[in-house]
């Protein structure tokens, strides 16, 4: 397995840290819990929805982890964990790993390298530009210019799956999730019209993961 060298350089020294880590690469470590080795009983491993390579699952809503920043990703499982996220598949995921574990599997789906390409049009206004009669923040503020963000908290969305960009998005809307400690997402998402949603997450989704240009 292959990982940018930029992102190793970023994660190692911070799980070097950890207890447990002496002796064994964190990346390896990570890897071995991705893919079931050290997985408490009755958790399920998990590479069986989001793939050793961190591709997903489009089809099954599964989101794609490859491209997302070990941090972010740290915190959505500490997040699934305490409930704060609550989700039927993955708290309990969450709540079977030490927090250690937790930091070694993001590190290994944060240094995986990124495997879709394409190229999006223009992206939708309201990213881009935002809404200041709704009150809707241009997307790119936070997310980045092509939905690559640099914001360790926030993460990229390009080459994210539609489906679940939309999915997610609604769920902000209706109030389901509110894992955002500034809510900024939940105040964006209820401006939102569905049609919106749908075409903000299409475009992200045609960006390639490896595009920033």
């Amino acid at each position: 397995m292959r990982f940018p060298l930029r992102l190793l350089a970023g994660v190692l020294p911070i799980l070097a840290a950890g207890a447990g880590f002496a002796e064994e690469s964190a990346l390896e470590r990570g890897l071995a819990i991705a893919s079931g080795g050290m997985m408490r009983a009755g958790a399920q491993a998990c590479f069986t929805c989001h793939g050793l390579d961190g591709t997903g699952d489009a089809a099954a809503g599964v989101p794609r982890l490859n491209g997302l920043g070990a941090y972010y990703l740290a915190k959505q499982m500490r997040d699934f964990a305490a409930g704060t996220r609550p989700h039927a598949v993955m708290s309990p995921i969450a709540k079977a790993l030490a927090p250690q574990d937790i930091l070694a599997v993001a590190a290994y789906y944060a240094a995986l390298d990124t495997t879709t390409d394409g190229r999006a049009g223009a992206p939708p206004s309201v990213y881009s530009r935002g809404d200041p009669a709704r009150g809707i923040e241009a997307c790119r503020t936070c997310h980045g210019r092509g939905g690559f963000s640099t914001i360790p908290a926030i993460p990229t969305l390009a080459g994210q799956h539609a489906g679940y960009v939309a999915g997610q998005l609604m769920l902000w809307r209706r109030g389901a999730r509110g894992n955002d400690p500034l809510d900024a997402m939940s105040r964006y998402a209820k401006a939102l019209t569905p049609p919106e949603i749908a075409e903000v997450a299409r475009w992200l989704a045609s960006r390639g993961a490896g595009e920033r240009s």
